[in-house]
C-alpha cells in the first residue's frame, strides 16, 4: 500500500535531511538534537513555573504545571522508545513515524498559534509594565510559547532515523589537522657522521 503524501511526512523528510547533515558534519544525530530540545523544554517550563508563582498561582496554574510535567515525560518516553526501537531493529527504521503521527499533527496547530503568540508577546515584553505581576505574566506567556515550539522540534527530530555510526567530517578534519601539526613538530633526524 502506497503512503499518501501529507504535511507530516513532508516535515519528517525535511527534518531528516537536517538530521543527516548534522550527523555527517558533526556526529550529532536526530536523537541528540531531540534530547537537547527536551532539556530546553524543561528549562522553559521551569522558568514558566517560576513566573507563574511570582505572579500569584491559582488552581488553573497548578493544572497547567501538571499538564506540562506530563508532556515532558511523554516526549522523553517517546525519545527513549525511538532510540531503543532503532537500536534493536535490524532494518534500522523508526516506528515513531507512524505511532506518534496524530500527536505530531495535533502539535502542528499548537505550534502555529505559539509562533504567532511568541512575536505578540515579544512586543508586550518590550513595553513597560504597570507592576511586577504584569511583567511576570508577560514573561510566563513568552517562555510558554518557546516551550511549545521546542516540543514541535522534539516530535519531528524524534521521528527521524539516524544513520549508522561513522566518524563525522569535522572529526576527520580535526584528526588530519592534528596529524599535520604533529608532523611539523616532530624533529628532523640528521644523518650521523662517523669520523675516521
Amino acid at each position: 500500500m502506497e503512503t499518501k503524501p501529507s504535511i507530516d511526512l513532508f516535515l519528517i523528510n525535511k527534518f531528516q535531511k537536517i538530521s543527516d547533515w548534522s550527523q555527517d558534519w558533526f556526529g550529532i544525530d536526530c536523537f541528540d538534537i531531540a534530547i537537547f530540545f527536551r532539556n530546553a523544554v524543561i528549562v522553559a517550563y521551569a522558568a514558566k513555573a517560576f513566573f507563574t508563582f511570582m505572579a500569584g498561582i491559582g488552581g488553573l496554574g497548578i493544572i497547567y504545571i501538571v499538564n506540562e510535567l506530563f508532556i515532558t515525560l511523554y516526549v522523553s518516553w517517546m525519545i527513549h522508545y525511538a532510540q531503543n526501537s532503532v537500536r534493536n531493529n535490524p532494518v534500522f527504521t523508526n516506528p515513531v513515524v507512524m505511532r506518534f503521527a496524530f500527536f505530531r499533527m495535533l502539535w502542528q496547530f499548537i505550534t502555529i498559534m505559539a509562533i504567532i503568540m511568541f512575536f505578540t508577546n515579544i512586543v508586550k515584553v518590550m513595553q513597560p509594565s504597570a507592576d511586577n505581576k504584569e511583567m511576570y505574566i508577560k514573561w510566563k506567556e513568552l517562555v510558554w510559547n518557546l516551550a511549545d515550539m521546542f516540543i514541535f522540534l522534539i516530535l519531528y527530530f524524534g521521528a527521524c532515523t539516524p544513520k549508522p555510526y561513522k566518524p563525522s567530517k569535522v572529526r576527520k578534519l580535526i584528526e588530519k589537522a592534528k596529524e599535520s601539526i604533529s608532523r611539523l613538530r616532530s624533529p628532523v633526524l640528521k644523518p650521523a657522521y662517523i669520523s675516521g
